[in-house]
C-alpha cells in the first residue's frame, strides 16, 4: 500500500510538472501572440489615422463653405466643388492605402478623374478670385480631358470581370509585378491609359502653376497701385495662395513621380504625404474662407472712380509732354509734401487723383515709371519718414501707437510690417537707436 502511494505520488509530480510546463509554453505563446496582436493593431490605427486624414480635412471645409453657400461669392462657390471632389479623391485614398483591392478597382476610374480634376478646378477659382468677371462655361472645358480619361477608365473596367480587375489593380498599383504575357487588349488598353494618366497630370500642373502665378502676380500689382493700405485688399491671402499652389504642385508632381505604390513599403511612409496633403489643403480652405476681398470689389471701385473722374472732366487723355510731366511733379509733391495727404488712412489712387485735379493714368505711369515704384510704396515711404520724424523729436511724449495713427498707417500690424520692409529693422529697435 505505501508502495502503491509513492508510485502515485511520482506520477503526480510528473503530471503536475507536464502541466506547468505546458502552461509556460501556452502562457509565452499567449504573451508573444497579444504583444504581436497589439503591434498589428497599433499599426492598423495609425495607418487607418493617416489614411483619412487629408479626408478629414477635406470634409471639414467642405461643410463650411456648404453652410454659407448662399453668402459666399461665386469664387468661393469653386472651392464648394474641389473639397467635394477632394473628399472623393481622399475616400479613394483611404480604400487603397488599407488595401480594400476589389473597392478600389471598383472607384479607380473616379479616383482619376478626381485626381486630374484638382489643378484645373483650382486655376478656375484663382481666375475666378483675380479676374472682372466669372468664368463663362467654356471656361470649364479644361476638366473635359479629365472626364475623357475617367470615361475611357470606366468602359475599360467594364469589360472586365471581377477576377481580372483585381489582378490589374494589383499589378498596377500596388505590387508593380509584370503582368505576364498573352495580355488582353482591355487590359493593355488600361495599362496605357494609366501611364497617360500620369503624364496628363504633369502637363496640368506645369501650365496651372504657370498662368496662375500670373494671375497673383498681375492682381497683386494691381491692388498695390490702387490702394495705400492693402492689409484688408487681400495682399497676404493672395501671397498664401501664391505659396500653396507652387507648394502643392511640387509635393503633387514627386508624389505622381515616386506613385502611390511607394508610400505603402513601410507603414511610416503614408504620414509624409498625408501630413503635407492635410498641411496644403487646410491652408487651401483657411485662406480661401477668410478671403473678403476679390477682383469684382476692385473692379468695381475702379469704375465708380473713372465714372467721377469723367464727371470731373480728369478722364480726357491728351499726350503728356515734358512740361506737363513737370507741372505734375510739382503738383504731386506739394500734395505729399506740403499738405501731407499721405496722413490720411484708407484711402485710393483716385481719392489722391481727385485732390490733384489731375488724370489717374497720368499720375499712375509718373509713379510706375519715373519714381519705379508702386502707389502703395510711394504713399508708404512718406508715411515711414513721417513716423520716424516723430520718434526722433517726440518719441518720450507719443507712444509708438500715436505715432503710426499720425502717420497715416491702417493698423499697428502694418506699420511693424511696412517700417520693417523699407528700413531693414523694426519701429522699437530704430527709436532705440535714436536715444543712443
Amino acid at each position: 500500500m505505501k508502495f502503491w502511494n509513492e508510485k502515485k505520488l511520482r506520477n503526480d509530480s510528473r503530471c503536475f510538472c507536464h502541466f506547468l510546463q505546458t502552461f509556460q509554453e501556452n502562457a509565452l505563446s499567449l504573451q508573444c501572440f497579444s504583444k504581436k496582436t497589439l503591434e498589428e493593431s497599433v499599426l492598423f490605427m495609425i495607418n487607418t489615422f493617416f489614411s483619412i486624414l487629408p479626408l478629414t480635412i477635406s470634409i471639414g471645409w467642405l461643410v463650411a463653405f456648404t453652410a454659407r453657400y448662399r453668402k459666399i461669392y461665386y469664387a468661393q462657390r469653386l472651392l464648394v466643388l474641389f473639397f467635394f471632389l477632394c473628399s472623393i479623391l481622399y475616400v479613394a485614398h483611404a480604400v487603397y492605402f488599407n488595401y480594400q483591392y476589389s473597392l478600389f478597382a471598383r472607384i479607380e476610374a473616379v479616383y482619376a478623374f478626381c485626381t486630374l480634376a484638382g489643378y484645373p478646378l483650382y486655376y478656375l477659382y484663382i481666375s475666378n478670385l483675380t479676374d472682372e468677371k466669372p468664368s463663362a462655361w467654356h471656361n470649364f472645358l479644361v476638366l473635359l480631358p479629365s472626364a475623357i480619361l475617367s470615361v475611357v477608365a470606366m468602359f475599360l473596367y467594364v469589360l472586365m470581370d471581377e477576377e481580372t480587375r483585381c489582378c490589374f489593380v494589383i499589378h498596377e498599383f500596388y505590387t508593380h509585378e509584370p503582368h505576364g504575357h498573352d495580355l488582353s487588349w482591355v487590359v493593355k488598353a488600361q495599362i496605357y491609359r494609366v501611364y497617360v494618366m500620369k503624364v496628363l497630370y504633369v502637363l496640368q500642373v506645369i501650365p496651372a502653376c504657370y498662368f496662375g502665378y500670373k494671375k497673383l502676380k498681375r492682381f497683386d500689382e494691381q491692388i498695390r497701385n490702387f490702394y495705400t493700405d492693402t492689409d484688408e485688399k487681400t495682399l497676404w491671402p493672395v501671397r498664401v495662395l501664391l505659396v500653396t499652389l507652387l507648394i502643392f504642385a511640387c509635393v503633387s508632381v514627386t508624389a505622381n513621380f515616386l506613385g502611390r505604390e511607394f508610400f505603402i513599403k513601410e507603414w511610416w511612409m503614408i504620414c509624409i504625404p498625408s501630413i503635407l496633403f492635410s498641411i496644403l489643403l487646410f491652408s487651401v480652405g483657411f485662406v480661401g474662407y477668410r478671403q473678403r476681398f476679390t477682383a469684382a470689389d476692385y473692379y468695381k471701385e475702379l469704375r465708380e472712380a473713372d465714372e467721377r473722374e469723367r464727371q470731373k472732366g480728369q478722364g480726357n487723355k491728351v499726350k503728356m509732354n515734358d512740361d506737363t510731366k513737370e507741372l505734375l511733379k510739382a503738383q504731386i509733391f506739394d500734395l505729399m509734401e506740403n499738405q501731407e495727404i499721405f496722413r490720411q488712412q484708407n484711402f485710393s489712387l483716385s481719392d489722391f487723383v481727385v485732390r490733384l485735379g489731375s488724370n489717374r493714368s497720368y499720375v499712375s505711369n509718373y509713379i510706375n515709371n519715373e519714381l519705379h515704384l508702386s502707389f502703395s510704396d510711394f504713399i508708404n515711404q512718406y508715411r515711414v519718414s513721417h513716423a520716424q520724424i516723430l520718434m526722433k523729436d517726440y518719441g518720450n511724449s507719443l507712444t509708438l501707437s500715436e505715432i503710426w495713427k499720425q502717420s497715416g498707417f491702417s493698423s499697428e500690424s502694418s506699420f511693424y510690417r511696412i517700417f520693417k520692409r523699407m528700413v531693414g529693422i523694426t519701429p522699437l529697435a530704430w527709436k532705440k537707436q535714436c536715444k543712443k
